[in-house]
């Protein structure tokens, strides 16, 4: 909305009378008209006061001269507490004053509170003097600014509060009325006592439809408010031990300090620094020269370096030529991790800068800054590190290319989005999306060992704003890199905390500072240097209110000083000693006591041409080039580079921006992000857009067709309302996330475009049904699932397909009615093209609902969405017709009907040949996975064997980590515990250098299942923990990740038969609770959740065994607890009824039962059938189960000894069966629940 001068020229009369008219204008119009700037009009959170004379007013000189002296005493009350008076108006209704509180200029946070001040100390003096006023006050957003034409405009308030507050006058009948958010704003006042609020019945007024809720205030006493101007720098106080941890940590860089690679900060210097030591390996990252048709860390060798000095290797089978990639990092020393963090205004970024500053002259230094605008951006954060490496001529000098590998180099411009020689080659333009995602950020990471050396320091600020990218980036650096110190900042994060946070958190090389608002003790010498007084000198009474004002929080703290410093109020005597302490005590009631209203007020006091710049500078972003800014600021300013400069320098000085880069790429940021919000928030919507679409302009004629700037350029499209060009751009940015396998990004753009989309009833198009396949594909990568159904399901609605849900009858799909199916909502108009693009959605939507489903423990779903893609995918092509018949074999096998399902696998081996390496992978992974279920271990063996290397030949490192993983699970069912551990830790390191959490849980999960077996309780414990924090880190509604169903399962039952070992029945009881309430909702698909089930059963044994007094802890019975291990009997029959493997646990277990109850002849038969069936299967562990648990219970050496032939480490396993039946043991079992809790408190910490 764009205001200025009228255009009429004033005639000479009129021009000498301008100061004598400026009378007349209001403050805040006053600057923006002698400055002939625009952009008057704001949307403002006000308080509007109508105050009703309602005497009619009398034509005589007498009523002229009394009504004079009524409205000046109406204009001294409005103005005493800062108010703005908007019009005064005169009628046969009566004369009516009205009022603005907010308003630019005076605005404060406690605006509401003055309002009804005025109002309730106008009507009281007006009574006084016998002349009746009634007053009505609201407080809401309004539109203010100038209405009018060019010859004739007024400044004026408009919107629903306005219209309410003179509803409210009418009404109040020689009183003042409040509206209910005007009574909600007031109790936030310190000074709310000093009025009564009677709370009224509600009332009707003209134009709402509900009643509205009023109250009454009354005067007790009334407090008079101060003026206030500007302040000067902040200064740094209370932090003195937070600077020795500093110095300390750049000591350990700098190698002045003789600090050993693996020493700890194990004496912090304060309380909140908690370094933690639960890394249980450590590894490193480097490349070999090996190649591929696509060199991708597929085709890179992994070297991991753990705890104990030893290394392990993965190193793929390759062809064709070499790569020339040199080895990452690795030096002899490991990197430290700062993280600083702390809410708004405590000095996190002061922290940074400081310790930039502490960084000798003979270190490198590399900063950067994450913007919210761009943390959907993959490595935004990391650009500006990058950019330190271009020449003159934008370009990645040529030495830097040929060690990076110039095959891959062009991978790089993601992190050099302005390098001109990284065009895409033959190598790099069509490497599938996963693959190119873990080479990016490994060549990203070598690029970064070649630029940073060792000793450095890299800084990252507002990491909470950081990217999923950046932040895998991050974690593989610190990993990879030579003695180098990391220090990030970040508000603290109560959701969503990224997975390599967590991790790094947990490394034994992380410290972490948490900034606190300061003491009452630091609080005065902050006062005190703010004021150039001594601390001594500031009285206790003035410390005391501004540390209840401020919180202690140090930038509300200054701001709180600096007002009532420069409100008048404040005065030193000569000898530096405060006078007027009263007066302060009186004022500081009326300061604001938060930041947002503290920004405003302090926006307000700037030159109309400095809140111009402000406002463009946050349509723009967190930080901004000074030559756009030129370019988009509005004709009538000065927009000579001096004029602007001068503009940008008085911000700076006011603390409202900083200087980022030095000419000639001149570049200035906002200081704090929440100056550049509340900016943001005074524009008029009209305002943002013309500036969004300004901007737009400006990308598109610097930068004609760079995708890297699609995110931005479909950020500022939306918010300049053009919403076709920015769903197009919304749409190629999310394609090129899901390209480069950065799915989270991926999601959230193309998100946007279906809900611009949704807006503009854009349903039906192929586009539309295109762009919910792949936000669901996104979220399907995450591991989402329950987001994944969603749009997959939205994707086959738009085309007129209905998939069933949880609960649902369901029938199997009609092969009749599904060959007459056009594709099309019956509103579209039919076009024939379209059916095989849509028909092709169509199964690529289906076949990710079958296995979302499998995953997801629903099999009738699973079993429906099999069908149906079996039946569409004949005339899709061999890929897809291949994975239906694969995931078919599956579904059916879970079903029982296993020949169908190996037809399916010899259909789907004759389609897929030897030549389409992608689809003969998924079919073997999924064949594997089938094999497995039905105890088949060399079929499933040979699939996942075979699986793994055409993953290492295609570079997809996910797969081959899978099949590893469930190779692993083939080992362990049969008993080859070493290799499964071998094989499994091979996949969780590399799953942990590529950043995938969702397959670090599954690996997680398969690690803590061999160790516990195995008989090593503390690394089971290690991979437990960090199963849980991978679990938490991960957003979910019901079920999200990629086998995260099963991995919560195995994590309680694994949880709770660990407690039991520790006698920590407490705890292994609330897990058992978890893992039933999960297996009574879900059906048995996948043969990955044995463990889970098993482990229930035999903790729920253990613990009906246990003593009375411990079932009173637990606030349960015996007969309770009986009658819960039946049941979880049940559900693990029902799994053995899928899985035949399972069936020797089954017995084993019921022979448990059958012991203890007393039918030691049944038992000793459940026991020889489990021992039998699990020979004839070839699982040894479960053969030596079966004797090893008959041997504890009834006493048999034999077997015991057996068992420990056929699997040694059974010996380590504790009885779980403990029998107290003899009174006068129960000293002895508590004693020995009591060592065990203490030793299971221990281990849980770590």
């Amino acid at each position: 909305y764009q205001v200025g001068p009228p255009k009429v020229n004033l005639q000479p009369v009129y021009q000498g009378r301008q100061p004598l008219l400026k009378t007349f204008v209001q403050p805040a119009v006053l600057r923006h008209i002698d400055s002939g700037k625009r952009w008057l009009a704001e949307l403002r959170r006000v308080s509007v006061v109508f105050v009703n004379l309602t005497a009619p007013f009398k034509p005589s000189v007498r009523a002229v001269q009394e009504l004079q002296s009524t409205i000046v005493q109406m204009q001294s009350v409005i103005y005493k507490y800062e108010g703005t008076v908007r019009q005064f108006i005169i009628d046969d209704k009566g004369s009516v004053m009205i009022a603005g509180f907010g308003l630019p200029g005076t605005s404060h946070e406690d605006d509401p509170f003055r309002a009804v001040l005025t109002a309730v100390e106008i009507v009281s003096q007006l009574a006084a003097v016998n002349v009746t006023a009634s007053a009505g006050v609201t407080t809401g957003k309004a539109f203010c600014g100038d209405v009018g034409s060019d010859s004739r405009r007024e400044y004026a308030m408009v919107g629903d509060i306005v219209n309410l507050s003179a509803r409210l006058m009418a009404a109040a009948d020689g009183a003042v009325l409040i509206c209910a958010d005007t009574y909600d704003a007031c109790k936030l006042s310190p000074s709310f006592h000093t009025l009564n609020f009677e709370s009224l019945a509600p009332i009707r007024v003209k134009g709402k439809a509900n009643p509205i809720p009023i109250y009454r205030p009354t005067p007790r006493t009334l407090l008079m408010p101060q003026k206030s101007r500007m302040r000067s720098r902040r200064t740094i106080i209370g932090r003195e031990a937070e600077f020795e941890l500093l110095e300390r940590l750049v000591e350990v860089i700098s190698q002045r300090d003789a600090v050993g690679a693996s020493q700890r900060f194990e004496q912090p210097l304060s309380k909140e620094y908690k370094p933690l030591n639960l890394a249980p390996y450590d590894y490193k990252l480097s490349l070999s020269s090996s190649t591929s048709r696509f060199p991708s860390p597929g085709k890179l060798m992994m070297s991991y370096a753990s705890s104990d000095g030893s290394s392990a290797h993965v190193t793929p089978t390759n062809s064709g030529g070499a790569i020339p990639v040199l080895p990452v990092g690795g030096g002899a020393r490991p990197c430290t991790v700062l993280i600083i963090e702390g809410e708004a205004g405590v000095g996190k970024t002061i922290m940074m800068q400081q310790l930039e500053l502490m960084v000798g002259d003979d270190q490198k230094t590399f900063s950067a800054t994450a913007d919210q605008l761009d943390s959907t951006t993959p490595y935004h954060a990391w650009r500006d590190i990058f950019d330190t490496v271009l020449d003159d001529k934008k370009q990645l000098p040529e030495a830097l290319v040929e060690q990076v590998g110039r095959e891959l180099a062009p991978l790089l411009k993601v992190v050099l989005p302005h390098a001109a020689n990284l065009a895409e080659n033959e190598h790099t333009q069509f490497m599938p999306s996963q693959q190119r995602a873990e080479t990016t950020q490994a060549v990203a990471l070598r690029l970064l060992s070649l630029i940073v050396p060792p000793g450095s320091l890299i800084s990252l600020d507002n990491a909470n704003w950081l990217d999923s990218a950046s932040w895998s980036l991050l974690q593989a650096a610190s990993k990879s890199l030579d003695n180098i110190l990391f220090a990030i900042s970040l508000r603290p994060l109560l959701s969503n905390v990224p997975f390599q946070l967590s991790r790094m958190r947990n490394s034994s090389k992380c410290v972490e500072m948490v900034l606190h608002n300061l003491p009452e003790e630091h609080t005065q010498q902050l006062i005190a240097q703010c004021l150039g007084l001594n601390a001594p000198r500031i009285p206790k009474q003035v410390v005391t209110l501004i540390q209840r004002k401020g919180n202690g929080n140090p930038f509300l703290t200054e701001e709180i000083v600096f007002a009532l410093r420069e409100s008048g109020k404040v005065q030193i005597s000569p000898q530096g000693d405060l006078k007027s302490v009263q007066e302060i005590e009186e004022s500081i009631n009326f300061v604001p006591n938060s930041l947002q209203a503290l920004l405003t007020s302090k926006v307000d006091r700037l030159s109309s041409s400095q809140q111009i710049c402000l406002k463009i500078a946050s349509c723009i972003g967190q930080s901004f080039v000074v030559k756009m800014l030129l370019e988009l600021m509005p004709s009538s300013h000065d927009k000579s580079p001096p004029a602007v400069k001068a503009d940008l320098d008085g911000l700076v000085a006011a603390g409202m921006l900083v200087q980022a880069e030095p000419e000639p790429e001149l570049e200035y940021a906002f200081s704090n992000t929440l100056i550049k919000e509340v900016v943001y928030g005074l524009m008029l919507f009209s305002q943002r857009r013309q500036v969004h679409s300004s901007v737009v302009d400006y990308y598109n004629k610097e930068f004609p067709g760079n995708s890297t700037y699609y995110p931005l350029l479909a950020y500022h499209n939306k918010h300049a309302e053009k919403n076709d060009e920015a769903v197009q751009l919304y749409v190629q940015a999310g394609s090129a996330c899901l390209i480069n396998y950065a799915n989270k990004e991926a999601a959230a753009f193309l998100t946007e475009a279906i809900a611009i989309n949704t807006k503009g009833n854009k349903h039906f198009g192929l586009e539309a049904i295109a762009t919910e396949r792949k936000v669901a594909q996104a979220y399907y990568n995450l591991g989402q699932f329950d987001r994944a159904d969603e749009h997959f399901r939205k994707a086959l609605e738009l085309m007129a397909i209905a998939i069933p849900v949880r609960d649902q009858k369901i029938k199997q799909p009609d092969k009749k009615k599904t060959a007459a199916w056009t594709f099309f909502q019956p509103t579209e108009a039919f076009e024939k093209r379209e059916v095989q693009h849509r028909k092709r959605e169509a199964v690529i939507s289906i076949l990710a609902l079958a296995k979302v489903n499998y995953f997801g423990c629903n099999k009738g779903i699973a079993t429906f969405c099999a069908q149906l893609a079996l039946l569409l995918a004949d005339q899709t092509g061999n890929t897809y017709h291949c994975e239906a018949y694969a995931i078919s074999s599956l579904t059916c096998g879970i079903n029982g009907q296993h020949e169908v399902a190996e037809s399916f696998v010899n259909k789907g081996q004759e389609l897929a040949g030897k030549k389409q390496l992608d689809a003969l992978k998924t079919l073997q992974q999924l064949t594997g996975m089938y094999y497995a279920g039905a105890a088949k271990w060399q079929l499933a063996k040979q699939n996942f064997t075979s699986a793994i290397d055409n993953g290492k030949t295609i570079g997809d490192l996910k797969s081959v980590e899978e099949c590893q993983i469930f190779l692993g699970s083939v080992l362990f069912l049969e008993g080859e515990l070493k290799n499964s551990i071998r094989v499994t830790k091979d996949a969780l390191r590399s799953a942990q250098s590529r950043g995938d959490l969702q397959t670090q849980i599954l690996a997680l999960d398969a690690q803590a299942r061999n160790y516990y077996y195995y008989g090593k309780a503390r690394k089971c414990l290690l991979r437990l923990t960090d199963l849980k924090l991978a679990l938490e880190s991960t957003t979910k509604v019901e079920c999200t990740a990629l086998g995260e169903v099963s991995a919560e399962i195995n994590f309680a039952g694994l949880m709770s038969i660990v407690h039991v070992r520790m006698a920590n029945f407490e705890k292994a009881y609330e897990y058992t609770e978890k893992a039933f309430a999960l297996l009574s909702k879900l059906e048995p698909t996948s043969f990955w959740s044995f463990v889970g089930y098993a482990s229930l059963v035999e903790s729920m044994i253990a613990l009906s065994q246990q003593h009375v007094a411990l079932l009173q802890v637990l606030n349960t019975t015996k007969s309770k607890i009986i009658a819960r291990t039946k049941k979880t009997l049940e559900l693990l029959a029902k799994f053995a009824g899928v899985f035949p493997f399972a069936q020797s646990r089954l017995l084993s277990l019921k022979a448990s039962m059958h012991q203890h109850s007393g039918k030691a002849a049944k038992s000793d038969v459940e026991f020889a059938t489990a021992t039998e069936l699990a020979s004839r299967l070839g699982m040894t562990y479960e053969q030596a189960f079966s004797l090893d648990a008959r041997g504890h219970l009834v006493g048999s050496d034999a077997d015991k000894s057996k068992a420990e032939s056929l699997f040694p480490p059974i010996k380590m396993r504790l009885d779980v069966y403990p029998q107290f039946q003899r009174k006068g043991q129960e000293n002895q079992f508590m004693t020995r629940a009591r060592t065990s809790m203490h030793l299971a408190e221990e281990l849980s910490e770590l």
